[in-house]
């Protein structure tokens, strides 16, 4: 490394970690989450759980929660380098929120249920399902007529 900007980049970054560590705090409580890699991979195989996926929400809400502690912390810091770091991380809020706000959890809170107006494919199906029903009543109305 011969970029004196990047060593005292990095030099920064270390005295930053040195002296502050309710930054280390801060991250450790990172430590409880699930194996999200293997939970992920559930989600897009359509193999997991409801609980296993409220699980993957909670754990990247925590994510979120955390980092912006981190960068609240890193707010008035020279530490440039560990402000880009969470900087490149994609913004997960409206992805969160979206999630949450497109299902309720029934009573025994196993099963997810999709709200209407919130997934455009959900409201189609329902709305063909809803059709569907009313040309059946309309045959059953004319079958009883019929059998009368």
């Amino acid at each position: 490394m011969q970029d004196t900007d990047a060593i005292r980049a990095r030099l920064d970054a270390v005295d930053f970690l040195i002296n502050n560590p309710s930054f280390e705090q801060t991250f450790g409580t990172l430590s409880g989450l699930p194996d999200l890699e293997r939970l992920i991979s559930r989600v897009h195989a359509g193999a997991c759980t409801v609980p296993n996926f409220l699980k993957v929400l909670k754990a990247f809400e925590k994510i979120y929660t955390t980092v912006q502690e981190l960068r609240q912390l890193l707010n008035e810091t020279p530490a440039v380098l560990l402000k880009e770091l969470l900087d490149s991380l994609p913004d997960t809020e409206k992805l969160l929120q979206n999630l949450q706000d497109m299902f309720t959890l029934n009573d025994d809170r196993r099963e997810l249920l999709p709200l209407e107006g919130k997934d455009e494919s959900y409201d189609m199906a329902l709305e063909e399902e809803n059709e569907a029903e009313k040309a059946l009543r309309a045959e059953l109305k004319a079958a009883k007529k019929l059998l009368k």
